[in-house]
């Protein structure tokens, strides 16, 4: 399959409609400018609420090599799991559409990228790149947790095409019977990239409700006085979901085992916000919703959305709360859309004994795992 063919003649132009073809229809509009031809492909799709980017090509030829290079990496990467049996096995193919595992690695690169990676693709390509190039599964057994008074585990492997990023990390009790949320993550020039943190409805159980209880540990080192945060002022740091806030510290101690100091968490991803608005709007035509029903349940998405971002950022900034030596260099919109976080270096000290243990438990797994750095 001739990839630069596929980008230019196809993606380009069904992003333009806001819709790729990939045997399931994308909502993924954005236009495209070649700028050292001056060309446009401007994004004729018409919704209010959308955030349409534009992808600035500067270097065609340095775009072309990665853009390449990106989708031969990702073909090895995601195995045949990932696809639809029709993709793969080419019985919805046609030269009009030209459905097949190569278009669908292109469509979904787009649904990861901040408004700075539209801006800088190469640079966005460089790190998927080295994100796929990374050979992170394994497991490690951890012991015991005297607070969580259970044997804890955690597992790094390969997430699924359509999410966020390329590897999540596990952290469950032994034997997967409780499973925390699930942080979604790459690494790249020794930063780590926290893209979600998932969590999934669990059976209610004897243990999950002892766990349940026990999380509520995670209130100790916290004072209540106002946050110094004004972009989060909506909320306060003690708004935050234990389980949550354990993963991450957890994820947190893996990057720092392994030598990486930096942590870079993007704070919306443009043309996941864009999909949802856009089947909204199907669902509104669908529906023949009035404009006073139309207006409301837009609103309603906002707020969503708004309590999302809050809610995963916020996760963050609380961890850093604990610790002495973890400090924000940059949150959303100061630098970039990303809030920025690295250890300074300095001795550490943790406030709360339930992070601290678990933080150890990582280390000391790794350790005897006699994991090497990157």
């Amino acid at each position: 399959m001739n990839i630069l063919d596929l980008f230019y003649h196809h993606i380009i132009p069904e992003a333009q409609t806001g819709r790729i073809n990939c045997f399931f229809y994308y909502n993924m509009p954005f236009s495209t400018v070649l700028v050292e031809t001056s060309q446009r492909y401007d994004c004729e799709l018409k919704i209010d609420g959308l955030l349409i980017p534009t992808l600035v090509i500067r270097n065609k030829q340095e775009f072309d090599r990665l853009l390449v290079e990106y989708v031969k990496t990702a073909s090895e990467f995601y195995d045949d799991q990932n696809f639809e049996e029709e993709v793969l096995n080419g019985s919805v193919y046609d030269e009009e559409s030209k459905i097949c595992r190569e278009k669908i690695i292109l469509t979904l690169l787009f649904a990861n990228m901040t408004v700075e990676d539209f801006e800088n693709p190469h640079l966005y390509l460089k790190r998927r790149i080295a994100f796929l190039n990374q050979h992170l599964e394994k497991k490690y057994e951890l012991g015991s947790s005297t607070f969580l008074k259970s044997d804890l585990e955690i597992e790094v492997k390969k997430d699924r095409i359509y999410n966020e990023a390329p590897y999540q990390f596990i952290v469950k009790t032994k034997g997967g019977e409780y499973i925390f949320p699930k942080v979604k993550f790459g690494i790249d020039d020794h930063k780590a990239y926290i893209y979600a943190i998932q969590g999934e409805k669990q059976r209610e159980t004897a243990l999950s409700k002892k766990m349940n209880r026990l999380l509520y540990k995670i209130g100790e080192g916290f004072n209540s006085l106002e946050d110094n945060f004004t972009l989060y002022e909506e909320g306060n740091l003690k708004d935050v979901t234990a389980s949550f806030l354990v993963a991450l510290n957890m994820a947190f101690a893996y990057f720092k085992e392994l030598g990486i100091d930096e942590v870079i968490a993007p704070s919306i991803l443009i043309e996941r916000w864009n999909a949802k608005r856009m089947a909204l709007e199907v669902k509104a035509k669908y529906q023949n919703w009035s404009t006073e029903k139309k207006a409301e349940e837009y609103e309603k998405q906002n707020k969503l959305q708004s309590n999302l971002t809050e809610k995963f950022i916020r996760t963050f900034l609380r961890l850093q709360h604990h610790y002495s030596n973890l400090e924000i260099y940059s949150f959303p919109q100061d630098l970039d859309s990303q809030l920025h976080l690295r250890w300074n270096g300095k001795e550490e000290v943790c406030n709360n004994t339930l992070l601290s243990e678990t933080n150890r438990l990582v280390q000391m797994g790794m350790q005897n795992a006699q994991h090497f750095r990157l």
